[in-house]
């Protein structure tokens, strides 16, 4: 249950050398920086301090344009990395001779600004598009009319219109026009169909009839007037096909851009190992000559640090500070390499604070033992133990996806114990083979078949939940007597601990021939348990009988810990549904086998696909109940969290890894 402890120390450094020790620290990975300026600019000390002098906002400023060349160029990629490789996120290995090369020749801002020519051009084309595609559906009824529409406007005596009717008020449209025209004009249909009537008309004399301005008549005003419909229809038609021979031109030219991919990556992350160290300068503290940095670090790597800043920095002083009782240092979690997978279930919950124990140690053989207990499947777990093991060996993850896989391959093999104590292997697959060897077996290892015993898993998952619960309590009991408050660790839990036991023993005597004698006893135990409970829990209260109330209310509080115990049975029930649904994919499998021709292959098709089904809800089931029965009945009875993660100043990269 140990956390690393840590130490506070200052670096104070010529300024000449600023840059160059911060970029060491990045690579060392040893020193989390506090905000050094901030906590002295109220002091008197304040007063020596140089403004801070940052280039932070033109840096961020290059990374954002390289930024914005990878998301363009990204809508051009052709992804062939599969969903577990996209899952993994695998990032692009560089040397660092490349890395240099990449920021000392490589011409970014060329990429750069091409990829924002290119963008803007794509968007003007697309307008464009829009616009010529808008421009021919108007002009889609109108390519019959073989002049342009401007040409029929401009004389003294004669007047036209272009525009559409509906065919219902053609015939009084017509009517309205003849009349108010006197009989001089022309209407030309140039499109009808269900809808509308496209028409021309021409009428004589200066004004226009009033029937031509009423709703009747939706007067169209056609695009590329100069020129008659169908001219303008081909030209439209040019203009489109030439904006996509544009378009494909620059869509080569942003492919051929993709070449640059992994130096726009490197280049990004160069860039933000820069802004890490400015934004480490604008924590620290410069006066004329001088630059200095506090921060924390790992006690076990002090002397590491000695070393290093002596070997190239002999010129810099390291200085160990007393920590305070206002200091709040960041956590790091330290176990063994068997507990360590297990930080990340405790990291899904939050970390401990730096006053409180890790409770990584105690969680890991429970989580474990219930995931198996759930799954109750050698095979599934002999799948998880196998997919484990190859997506570390392929991927190589970092140390938070190595403790992930870590994690389930340790709970697969303990699942393949489990499987074959429960008669669990791909459910009753053994017990359907012509091999009574086999059989016979897998039988030596059965001890308890949820299937036909299920009151026995729920015994045992029962028990399993009241050790839980009381080393809960146990632990919350130890961090009050190591935290100085004795008596209170005493009363408090160790009253609760007493009625717990006295109750687990009195019904085993009950339950029990063999200690049936001893139940009278034992039952005189646990109200003895319960009065102390009552006495312990209401003694801060003032008065008899508030202490009394207070007491009994405590006791009544704690049917709490017994409804926790019977959320332990969610292991029998997560058992019984994994072995129920692969004894039914069996079940259909063998089914189907019957069918000619065609019944092996669909047989092992159901079993193959319905078997990896099973186990991915399964494990997922197993992972998240598993995981809430030590963060809802366990934590809740000592664990607070909210402590930091210690976090040192590291060369933190988005798209690759230098090696």
């Amino acid at each position: 249950m140990a956390q690393a402890k840590m130490s506070k120390i200052g670096l104070v450094a010529p300024t000449a050398v600023k840059e160059r020790l911060l970029h060491a620290l990045q690579i060392w990975e040893v020193l989390q920086l506090s905000n050094l300026r901030e906590k002295i600019a109220a002091t008197d000390l304040a007063l020596g301090l140089a403004t801070a002098s940052s280039s932070l906002g033109e840096v961020e400023a290059r990374q954002a344009d390289v930024g914005f060349a990878l998301a363009f160029l990204r809508r051009f990629e052709v992804v062939n990395e599969s969903l577990i490789d996209s899952f993994m996120g695998l990032k692009a290995v560089v040397t660092p001779e490349q890395l240099v090369e990449t920021v000392e020749k490589f011409a970014a801002e060329t990429t750069v600004n091409q990829c924002k020519l290119y963008e803007k051009r794509l968007g003007e084309i697309q307008n464009e598009r829009s616009r010529f595609v808008a421009e021919r559906a108007l002009l889609a009824n109108w390519v019959l009319l073989d002049i342009a529409p401007q040409s029929m406007s401009g004389a003294s005596l004669v007047g036209s219109a272009i525009g559409t009717v509906s065919p219902n008020d053609l015939a009084a449209f017509e009517r309205r026009l003849d009349k108010e025209t006197g009989g001089l004009y022309h209407l030309e249909k140039i499109a009808v169909d269900n809808r509308l009537v496209n028409v021309v008309i021409v009428y004589f004399g200066g004004e226009a009839p009033a029937v031509l301005r009423e709703s009747i008549f939706n007067q169209v005003t056609l695009p590329l007037a100069d020129m008659s419909p169908r001219v303008a229809d081909i030209g439209l038609q040019s203009s489109l096909a030439e904006l996509a021979s544009e378009e494909r031109q620059i869509l080569q030219s942003c492919t051929k851009l993709l070449e640059h991919k992994v130096q726009l990556q490197t280049l990004f992350d160069h860039y933000g190992h820069i802004i890490q160290r400015e934004q480490a300068i604008a924590l620290g503290t410069d006066t004329a000559h001088t630059f200095v940095v506090e921060g924390w670090i790992e006690t076990a790597r002090l002397g590491e640090l000695e070393a290093e800043l002596a070997k190239s920095f002999s010129q810099v002083v390291m200085l160990k500070s007393e920590v305070s009782a206002q200091d709040v240092p960041p956590v790091k979690l330290q176990n063994s390499n068997l507990v360590r997978p297990f930080e990340f279930v405790t990291n899904v919950y939050g970390n401990p604070m730096h006053s409180e124990v890790d409770p990584t140690p105690l969680l890991a053989p429970f989580f474990a033992l219930f995931f198996a207990l759930s799954l109750g499947d050698a095979g599934y777990g002999l799948i998880l133990v196998a997919g484990s093991w190859w997506l570390m060996r392929k991927y190589k993850p970092e140390l938070a996806g190595r403790k992930f896989f870590h994690l389930f391959a340790l709970v697969g093999l303990l699942s393949v114990v489990s499987g074959l104590a429960m008669n669990g292997f791909f459910g009753n697959l053994i017990d359907l083979m012509p091999f009574p060897a086999l059989i016979a077996l897998k039988n030596n290892f059965v001890l308890v078949d949820p299937m036909t015993a299920p009151m026995t898993i729920m015994i045992l998952s029962l028990a399993l939940g009241v050790v839980h619960v009381f080393l809960g309590i146990a632990v919350k009991g130890y961090m009050t007597f190591t935290g100085g408050d004795r008596a209170g660790a005493l009363m408090d839990q160790g009253s609760w601990l007493f009625l717990i036991l006295a109750l687990v023993l009195q019904i085993l005597a009950t339950v029990l021939p063999t200690l049936s004698h001893l139940a009278p006893a034992l039952g005189n135990v646990s109200i003895l348990g319960a009065v102390l409970v009552v006495l312990a829990q209401g003694r801060a209260a003032k008065g008899i009988f508030s202490k009394l109330g207070t007491g009994l209310y405590a006791l009544y509080g704690g049917v709490g810990y017994f409804s926790d115990v019977l959320s332990y049975t969610r292991i029998l029930a997560l058992g019984l549904s994994s072995a129920v649904i692969a004894v039914v994919i069996n079940t259909i499998a063998g089914m189907v086998v019957a069918i000619p021709v065609v019944g092996w292959p669909l047989a092992a098709v159901i079993f193959v696909a319905g078997h990896l089904f099973n186990v991915v809800l399964s494990t997922l089931g197993c992972f998240i109940h598993s995981a809430r029965l030590q963060f809802v009945e366990f934590f809740t009875k000592f664990f607070e969290g909210g402590g930091q993660s210690f976090k040192p100043l590291r060369l933190a990269s988005k798209f690759i890894v230098i090696k």
